[in-house]
């Protein structure tokens, strides 16, 4: 059962990648700036990946919600919110460094500045890193290590194996810190994705795991997550 087709309309693999290396890239070049600087710098980042996710909307074209879809995602995405934190507890070390623990309330002393960061912030976690991490991380890369002539855009998602699932989820937890947690939702989103053949699916439930883990941490000052 799907709301959509089965397969991505575009044959462009820039319209899968391009967003999500930009937002990796990004993320590497904050790295060098001043711990103060981060709220600029994120905003500017976040501001030039929503550029190049404009330049490739049509990617975005094909996506569409359902009740079944959104009822998957939603589900899927407070159990991941429900296991991301134990885990990463439970886990002695981490693969791929860490996250600066930026504080927010107390590196910005403006209460304006304060609440525009935290909602930009809340944004860029919640709308635009699911949308570009699922067609990176999902879309693309379980296809494309699925795939055997090139032509990525024709699989249909619910036909691919377990093994391209697990090397992609594998791949998307490497890229976290939190290496452990990130690779068991990686899994959990790419079942929801084979099981409704959307990628809607996954987009809602990467978004319901990232706004939850989001008010969780403005409300537990939990700020390594941040």
């Amino acid at each position: 059962m799907s709301d959509i087709a089965n397969v991505d309309p575009s044959p462009d693999w820039r319209a899968y990648c391009l967003p999500g290396l930009a937002m990796l890239a990004v993320a590497t070049a904050a790295a060098y700036f001043p711990t103060s600087e981060y709220p600029y710098v994120y905003t500017i980042g976040l501001f030039i990946v929503c550029l190049v996710l404009a330049h490739y909307r049509k990617a975005l074209n094909h996506l569409r919600c359902s009740r079944y879809t959104v009822g998957y995602g939603v589900l899927t995405g407070l159990t991941v919110f429900a296991l991301w934190i134990p885990i990463d507890l439970l886990t002695p070390f981490h693969f791929s460094g860490s996250r600066d623990a930026y504080n927010p309330f107390v590196s910005i002393p403006d209460h304006s500045a304060l609440y525009a960061f935290i909602t930009i912030r809340l944004l860029g976690l919640a709308i635009v890193t699911p949308l570009v991490e699922e067609l990176l991380w999902r879309s693309f890369l379980v296809r494309y290590i699925a795939c055997n002539d090139g032509r990525f855009w024709a699989i249909d998602i619910r036909k691919v194996g377990w093994g391209p699932i697990a090397l992609a989820s594998c791949a998307f937890g490497i890229a976290h810190p939190e290496w452990l947690s990130a690779s068991i939702c990686g899994m959990l989103y790419c079942f929801i994705y084979r099981r409704t053949g959307s990628l809607s699916a996954p987009i809602i439930a990467h978004m319901v795991t990232n706004l939850a883990l989001g008010i969780w941490i403005l409300h537990s000052h939990q700020w390594r997550y941040w």
